[in-house]
Protein backbone atom coordinates (compact mmCIF):
# COMPACT_ATOMS: atom_id res chain seq x y z
CA UNK A 1 0.00 0.00 0.00
CA UNK A 2 2.72 2.28 0.73
CA UNK A 3 4.77 1.88 -1.93
CA UNK A 4 2.19 2.61 -4.28
CA UNK A 5 1.25 6.37 -4.71
CA UNK A 6 -0.13 6.56 -7.94
CA UNK A 7 -3.82 7.36 -6.19
CA UNK A 8 -2.49 10.77 -4.18
CA UNK A 9 -1.34 13.82 -5.64
CA UNK A 10 2.22 13.61 -2.89
CA UNK A 11 2.55 17.56 -4.16
CA UNK A 12 -0.61 18.93 -2.80
CA UNK A 13 -0.69 16.72 0.48
CA UNK A 14 3.15 17.87 0.91
CA UNK A 15 1.74 22.09 0.25
CA UNK A 16 -1.12 21.44 2.61
CA UNK A 17 1.03 19.27 5.37
CA UNK A 18 3.90 22.47 5.39
CA UNK A 19 0.90 25.29 5.86
CA UNK A 20 0.15 22.98 8.59
CA UNK A 21 3.65 24.00 10.24
CA UNK A 22 2.42 26.13 12.87
CA UNK A 23 4.96 30.05 14.17
CA UNK A 24 6.58 28.32 16.85
CA UNK A 25 7.96 25.41 14.95
CA UNK A 26 5.18 22.47 15.60
CA UNK A 27 2.58 21.33 13.68
CA UNK A 28 -1.45 21.88 13.59
CA UNK A 29 -4.18 19.41 12.66
CA UNK A 30 -5.20 22.01 10.22
CA UNK A 31 -3.50 25.10 8.64
CA UNK A 32 -3.29 27.93 11.56
CA UNK A 33 -4.34 25.52 14.39
CA UNK A 34 -1.83 25.34 17.60
CA UNK A 35 1.21 22.74 17.42
CA UNK A 36 0.38 19.54 18.79
CA UNK A 37 1.95 16.71 19.56
CA UNK A 38 0.46 14.10 17.30
CA UNK A 39 0.01 16.33 14.29
CA UNK A 40 3.38 16.83 14.38
CA UNK A 41 4.01 13.13 14.49
CA UNK A 42 1.49 12.58 11.78
CA UNK A 43 3.12 15.68 9.20
CA UNK A 44 6.97 14.66 9.91
CA UNK A 45 6.14 11.09 9.38
CA UNK A 46 3.53 11.35 6.42
CA UNK A 47 6.59 13.54 4.88
CA UNK A 48 8.93 11.08 5.15
CA UNK A 49 7.00 8.17 4.30
CA UNK A 50 6.24 10.40 1.03
CA UNK A 51 9.61 10.62 0.49
CA UNK A 52 9.96 14.55 0.91
CA UNK A 53 12.08 14.48 4.12
CA UNK A 54 14.92 11.83 4.93
CA UNK A 55 15.75 10.18 8.40
CA UNK A 56 18.67 11.85 10.26
CA UNK A 57 17.34 15.28 9.14
CA UNK A 58 18.83 17.29 11.90
CA UNK A 59 22.04 16.77 10.70
CA UNK A 60 21.27 17.81 7.68
CA UNK A 61 19.34 21.13 8.10
CA UNK A 62 19.14 23.02 4.64
CA UNK A 63 17.62 19.83 2.99
CA UNK A 64 14.48 20.19 5.09
CA UNK A 65 11.52 20.66 2.17
CA UNK A 66 10.47 24.02 3.55
CA UNK A 67 10.14 22.71 7.08
CA UNK A 68 11.64 24.63 9.23
CA UNK A 69 13.56 22.29 11.08
CA UNK A 70 15.49 24.22 13.85
CA UNK A 71 12.07 25.58 15.03
CA UNK A 72 10.71 22.14 14.63
CA UNK A 73 13.67 20.54 16.82
CA UNK A 74 13.23 23.08 19.59
CA UNK A 75 9.27 22.74 19.90
CA UNK A 76 9.67 18.86 20.27
CA UNK A 77 12.95 19.42 22.79
CA UNK A 78 10.41 21.96 24.52
CA UNK A 79 8.01 19.65 24.96
CA UNK A 80 10.24 17.30 27.13
CA UNK A 81 9.11 19.02 30.88
CA UNK A 82 10.76 18.29 34.52
CA UNK A 83 9.45 15.37 35.67
CA UNK A 84 10.60 13.86 32.52
CA UNK A 85 7.79 12.94 30.20
CA UNK A 86 6.59 14.74 27.54
CA UNK A 87 3.68 17.14 26.88
CA UNK A 88 1.77 17.53 23.11
CA UNK A 89 0.67 21.11 23.44
CA UNK A 90 2.68 24.04 25.42
CA UNK A 91 1.04 24.71 29.16
CA UNK A 92 -0.34 20.69 29.64
CA UNK A 93 0.73 17.94 31.33
CA UNK A 94 3.26 15.24 30.49
CA UNK A 95 1.01 12.21 29.13
CA UNK A 96 2.52 8.81 28.22
CA UNK A 97 1.58 8.94 24.39
CA UNK A 98 3.10 12.16 23.45
CA UNK A 99 6.21 10.26 24.74
CA UNK A 100 5.93 8.36 21.46
CA UNK A 101 4.53 11.44 19.31
CA UNK A 102 6.93 13.77 20.00
CA UNK A 103 9.51 10.81 20.39
CA UNK A 104 9.00 9.64 17.17
CA UNK A 105 9.53 12.71 15.95
CA UNK A 106 12.71 13.37 16.77
CA UNK A 107 13.85 10.27 16.13
CA UNK A 108 12.83 10.29 12.33
CA UNK A 109 14.58 13.89 12.58
CA UNK A 110 18.14 11.97 14.12
CA UNK A 111 17.51 14.44 16.82
CA UNK A 112 16.54 11.69 19.64
CA UNK A 113 19.76 11.68 21.41
CA UNK A 114 19.15 15.45 22.70
CA UNK A 115 16.69 14.02 25.02
CA UNK A 116 17.08 13.27 28.83
CA UNK A 117 16.37 9.53 28.22
CA UNK A 118 16.78 8.18 31.65
CA UNK A 119 14.44 10.73 32.87
CA UNK A 120 11.62 9.74 30.10
CA UNK A 121 12.12 6.28 31.31
CA UNK A 122 11.68 7.39 34.91
CA UNK A 123 8.54 9.34 33.68
CA UNK A 124 7.20 6.09 31.76
CA UNK A 125 7.74 3.77 34.81
CA UNK A 126 5.97 5.91 37.01
CA UNK A 127 2.86 5.73 34.50
CA UNK A 128 3.21 1.50 34.27
CA UNK A 129 0.28 0.70 36.55
CA UNK A 130 0.36 -2.09 39.11
CA UNK A 131 -2.49 -3.73 37.16
CA UNK A 132 -0.46 -4.13 33.74
CA UNK A 133 -0.47 -1.65 31.04
CA UNK A 134 0.07 2.01 31.68
CA UNK A 135 -1.77 4.98 32.34
CA UNK A 136 -2.08 8.51 30.72
CA UNK A 137 -0.42 10.17 33.62
CA UNK A 138 1.69 9.45 36.68
CA UNK A 139 -1.42 9.90 38.68
CA UNK A 140 -4.11 7.82 37.31
CA UNK A 141 -4.82 4.51 38.91
CA UNK A 142 -6.66 2.66 35.56
CA UNK A 143 -4.41 1.67 32.78
CA UNK A 144 -5.55 1.92 28.96
CA UNK A 145 -5.03 0.52 25.85
CA UNK A 146 -4.02 3.58 23.89
CA UNK A 147 -1.52 4.70 26.61
CA UNK A 148 -0.18 1.03 27.12
CA UNK A 149 0.39 1.02 23.82
CA UNK A 150 1.92 4.65 23.50
CA UNK A 151 3.64 3.61 26.79
CA UNK A 152 5.80 0.49 25.49
CA UNK A 153 6.12 2.10 22.49
CA UNK A 154 8.27 5.09 23.51
CA UNK A 155 10.32 1.96 26.04
CA UNK A 156 11.04 0.85 22.46
CA UNK A 157 11.94 3.92 21.34
CA UNK A 158 14.20 4.16 24.16
CA UNK A 159 15.72 0.38 23.19
CA UNK A 160 14.28 -0.76 26.51
CA UNK A 161 15.76 -4.57 26.53
CA UNK A 162 12.92 -7.30 25.90
CA UNK A 163 11.42 -4.72 23.78
CA UNK A 164 11.45 -4.68 20.23
CA UNK A 165 12.48 -2.06 17.30
CA UNK A 166 9.84 -0.49 15.38
CA UNK A 167 9.52 1.23 12.47
CA UNK A 168 8.64 4.60 13.88
CA UNK A 169 7.07 6.66 11.09
CA UNK A 170 4.31 3.94 10.77
CA UNK A 171 4.35 3.41 14.98
CA UNK A 172 4.65 -0.89 14.59
CA UNK A 173 7.57 -3.15 14.83
CA UNK A 174 10.33 -3.15 12.24
CA UNK A 175 9.60 -7.05 11.27
CA UNK A 176 5.37 -6.00 10.43
CA UNK A 177 7.02 -3.04 8.50
CA UNK A 178 8.94 -5.49 6.01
Amino acid sequence: MLDDWTGMDKLKAKEYILNCQSYDGGFGMVPGSESHGGGTFCAVAALHLMGFIQVDLASNLRDSTSIDTCMLLEWCLQRQVTDGGFQGRRNKLSDTCYAFWVGGVLKILGAYHLIDSCALRSFLLTCQSPYGGFTKFPDDRIPDIYHSYYGLAALSLLEEEGLEPLCVELGILSAAAL
